[in-house]
């Protein structure tokens, strides 16, 4: 008897088992997709689907878990999904909290017994980071916010051992861009997503003057002070945050996007430049709707040094062409002159925090108030700024990297901070070669942090995406240095071996005596 065929598309198209589940897994997906955007536009409820992409992203981070371990190139991809996952604004503070930690911990515990074998953490700046890690330690015993210093240092910790292990495996220029790339594949996700959170209502996705203000402060200035509050609407600009809670966070974004994907542009192929010139540029453009004008101006100033270095001259003329150029339409078009200069007198209310910061680091100038509890320092009576964001303990930002670091840990830790983090990049400018092309990211990536650290807390030890992006590249040049070191000595060795023997009891006089 001759049974009935029943019509199947995927058999139709004679698709190996394998390709035909996961079509039907797309098909699926996309209807599931299809009806969450249907119930959206008829509940007009867009939390939900924000939720969703957030809980699928999460789902998926976790499943990637097992394949960073078995390939820490990839290492550098999860580590910036966590820090943008944690970043959402539709999270609250203690499933924020509850993110962050266990996936940093899923993903960098099992990797702790990998790096103690590896012997990097007795070596030059390692071995003094773990010094500047246990001296934070100590500062948790007398914090101002001792649970909140413990956290912030064993995230540091966590971040700190995911990029160690991960630039283990790296021996030349093609295993450093596979790790930036694989870090900006995960900021030009965020990109696009931030991009299509445009469709969103203005009230989620955009940040005006007055919320960052809570309803009862709002009212309190109005009743006592209602200049200050007409000038406070009136001198502010809505700002676009995307899904962040944050603008600054776009800004942030927008630099760890173009300095990776500037790092990774002459590998990729045609198309890929293509599709990465579109990121860039569309990261550009939100960082000036969020109003990051430091973010903006850190870049700029990474990516003209760098045109200087390797272009010389012809570089200089480009960079005149260019300035002149932004100074005719500054000029032609009164607007844009009035949002440069805008709130750059007190750098939009920066510098009384810095100032009232300053005196409180000259009091304990050696101890410090614990581990990146900076912002706890604003609850003292004496502050002199009563409203606004600064009544939120230690999550306040001082909006200064370094002037939270001395309030923190102290000014000697700070400092040994600057030396332990400068040292790889000054040895590799001093020297000629450069097989791994590190030059370009010093460039690219660390002057721009570095100036971008000035205006805003961002450098946190490895906690924060552009400080993991900032960590990572710091290991690759301590890394390198090493080598080097390790290269110089073993060809002096070599050499002084290769000596006749008088030769060598005079070589070895000479050492003795410096």
């Amino acid at each position: 008897m001759q049974q009935t065929q029943i019509f199947d598309p995927l058999v139709a198209f004679d698709l190996p088992k394998r390709t035909r589940t996961r079509a039907v897994a797309t098909i699926i997906a996309l209807g599931m997709a299809g009806l969450l955007i249907a119930f959206t536009i008829f509940s007009g409820d867009y939390r939900l689907p924000i939720y969703v992409i957030g809980g699928v992203a999460f789902l998926g981070l976790l499943g990637t878990a097992p394949y960073a371990w078995r390939h820490p190139a990839y290492l550098p991809f999860a580590a910036a999904l966590v820090y943008l996952i944690t970043m959402l604004s539709p999270l609250t503070d203690t499933l924020r909290a509850g993110v962050h930690y266990s996936c940093l911990a899923l993903f960098a515990l099992p990797l702790v017994p990998r790096l103690r074998q590896t012997g990097l953490l007795n070596k030059g700046g390692f071995r003094l980071y773990c010094g500047f890690f246990l001296w934070a330690g100590l500062t948790c015993l007398y914090s101002l916010a001792p649970v909140f210093s413990i956290a912030r240092l064993t995230a540091a910790a966590l971040g700190f051992a995911m990029a160690l292990v991960a630039i283990m495996g790296v021996e030349s220029d093609s295993d450093v861009h596979e790790l930036i790339y694989h870090f900006y594949l995960a900021c030009a996700l965020f990109v696009g997503i931030s991009l299509a959170s445009f469709a969103l209502p203005h009230s989620l996705v955009w940040q005006t003057p007055m919320d960052s203000l809570s309803p009862d402060q709002a009212a309190a200035i109005a009743l006592q002070q209602p200049d200050a509050l007409n000038q406070l609407v009136q001198g502010d600009i809505d700002r676009f945050r995307g899904l962040f809670g944050n603008p600054n966070a776009i800004g942030e974004l927008m630099i760890a996007t173009v300095a990776s994907g500037l790092l990774c542009w002459p590998r990729l192929k045609r198309l890929q430049k293509s599709l990465c010139a579109m990121v860039l540029a569309a990261a550009l453009a939100m960082a000036a709707l969020a109003d990051s004008r430091s973010a903006l101006l850190a870049m700029m100033i990474g990516v003209a040094l760098y045109v200087y270095w390797r272009y010389r001259a012809l570089g200089l003329i480009g960079l005149c062409t260019a300035l002149a150029a932004v100074g005719a339409v500054a000029i032609a078009r009164g607007g844009l002159s009035e949002y440069v200069s805008r709130g750059l007198g007190t750098l939009t209310g920066r510098t009384d925090i810095w100032s009232y910061a300053i005196g409180r680091i000259a009091e304990r100038p050696i101890l410090g108030y614990g581990y990146q509890v900076s912002g706890a320092i604003f609850a003292s009576r004496f502050f002199p700024i009563w409203y606004g964001p600064w009544d939120m303990g230690p999550h306040s930002s001082l909006h200064d990297g370094y002037i939270a670091c001395a309030v923190g840990v102290g000014v000697p830790a700070t400092l040994l901070w600057l030396f332990l983090t400068l040292r790889p990049w000054v040895s590799l400018f001093r020297a000629s070669a450069d097989p791994w092309n590190l030059k370009r990211i010093a460039l690219l990536v660390v002057l721009p942090a570095l100036v971008y650290n000035i205006t805003e807390a961002t450098l946190v030890d490895f906690y924060g995406l552009l400080a993991f992006l900032f960590g990572l590249c710091w290991a690759l040049a301590e890394k390198y240095r090493l080598r080097a070191l390790a290269a110089d000595r073993a060809a002096e060795q070599a050499t002084f071996e290769s000596l006749p023997a008088a030769a060598q009891a005079l070589q070895a006089a000479a050492w003795t005596r410096t």
